[in-house]
């Protein structure tokens, strides 16, 4: 048995309170996760978990022995940050997750730099628009919209994130331009949809002249990724609420018009987490400065 593999599916299995939540960031299956914890009994002795269909529990010795383990594998994390730091240069493997748009049109072509760079790191990204328990999923960091979570994670923001109101050539000249914010609601106004969202309308935040607004808008169609509503935005659908990296381009090629240019929509603050430990590995700290570097505030 690898006794320190044992110790690690067995904190993992606890934090996360399921075999499969503990093999995901391990990279192995339940079935594996189980039985290491199963050897670690037989060598112990005790039991360390009580396992029922819905969820693990610890046993009154599993919770003693449980932070004598985390002192294990912080003192091992420790000694490997302390060979590692000898190291010239980053090296090893990073898994990070970023938001679709941000991911795809910011952070993964300004990677072309950092890997021409640091040659010995290689990078799992992962664009998604849902807020992944970064812990139970094994990433290093995360790229968040909106404020920062509370928690171990330390949070370096980011130039925020902008936004435009934009609508195509043909349902301007078919509905109109409104001229204030008041006007969308005589508008087919495009929905970011989410998990769980009905069919009732949205709020959106303006900036105007006399200063911050709030607008319900409405609209038959709800579509969930900012792609599918530039598309439908394209199409003449109605109007949208984009990201200006993906809609100041289309507004250049004469695809999309702004509206409303007097009153802008509220820019949502990004960031930047990662785990809160004494000694940041040197290639998580390596692409930390990256990305602040090419996204900082500083860019804005």
């Amino acid at each position: 048995m690898d006794l320190l593999r044992a110790i690690e599916a067995f904190v993992k299995a606890a934090d996360a309170g399921s075999m499969a939540a503990a093999a995901r960031p391990l990279g192995i299956s339940a079935t594996q996760v189980g039985n290491r914890i199963t050897a670690l009994e037989e060598r112990l002795h005790a039991k360390l978990l009580i396992r029922s269909t819905r969820r693990l529990d610890l046993t009154s010795f599993g919770r003693d022995y449980l932070e004598r383990c985390r002192e294990i594998l912080y003192r091992f994390a420790d000694a490997e940050l302390l060979a590692e730091a000898r190291q010239a240069e980053p090296r090893g493997h990073i898994r990070v997750t970023a938001p679709v748009i941000f991911g795809s049109e910011m952070l993964l072509p300004g990677l072309a730099c950092y890997l021409g760079r640091y040659p010995e790191v290689s990078i799992d990204v992962d664009l998604t628009d849902t807020l992944v328990d970064i812990d139970a999923a094994g990433f290093d960091a995360a790229i968040r919209i909106g404020s920062p979570p509370s928690g171990d994670f330390v949070a370096r923001p980011l130039a925020p994130y902008g936004l435009m109101i934009c609508a195509a050539p043909s349902y301007l000249a078919r509905r109109g331009a409104p001229l204030v914010p008041s006007d969308l609601a005589g508008h087919d106004c495009l929905l970011y949809g989410n998990p769980g969202a009905g069919s009732d309308g949205e709020t959106w935040r303006l900036i105007g002249p006399d200063g911050p607004i709030s607008i319900e808008v409405a609209g038959q169609l709800r579509a969930y990724g900012a792609q599918g509503l530039r598309r439908a935005a394209g199409a003449g659908i109605g109007i949208a609420l984009l990201p200006d990296v993906i809609a100041k381009a289309d507004v250049a090629a004469g695809l999309l018009c702004p509206v409303l240019e007097d009153y802008r929509p509220a820019h949502r603050p990004l960031n930047i987490l990662f785990r809160r430990e004494r000694h940041m590995s040197r290639v998580v700290r390596s692409l930390v400065d990256h990305v602040l570097d090419a996204h900082g505030l500083d860019r804005s």
